[in-house]
This record gives C-alpha cells, structure tokens and sequence, in this order.
C-alpha cells in the first residue's frame, strides 16, 4: 500500500484518517507476521549453528589429540 504524504494525510477527514489508518495497520499485518517467522527460524538456525560447531570441536580435538 502506497503510504500518503504529510500534506496529503492532513487533507483527509477525520473518518478518511481513520480508515487510512486501519488500511495500513491491516496491510502490515503479514510483514508482522514474516517478522515473526524469520526470528523463529534465525533462532533455530543459531542453535544448530551452534551444535554444529561444538560437534567439530569434540571431532578436531580427538582427532588432534
């Protein structure tokens, strides 16, 4: 959705501003929500991130000795 500028936003009515404003707050309801799945999945990759590379020490250090 495209976003009005200042002049643009302050033209509007009262009901106009309002209803402007539940537009843009319903059309950012799927980026919250993506936001939420990206954390979710960066969060997860983290830890196998982390397993991962705690695996290759306990590999490195008996194969090293």
């Amino acid at each position: 959705m495209e976003k009005k500028k200042d002049l643009e936003y302050l033209k509007l009515s009262k009901l106009e501003r309002l209803l402007y404003g539940l537009k843009n707050f319903f059309a950012g309801i799927p980026g919250w929500f993506l936001g939420i799945f990206k954390g979710i999945g960066a969060f997860f990759a983290s830890i196998f991130n982390w397993i991962r590379n705690e695996i290759t020490d306990i590999i490195t250090t008996f194969k090293n000795g």
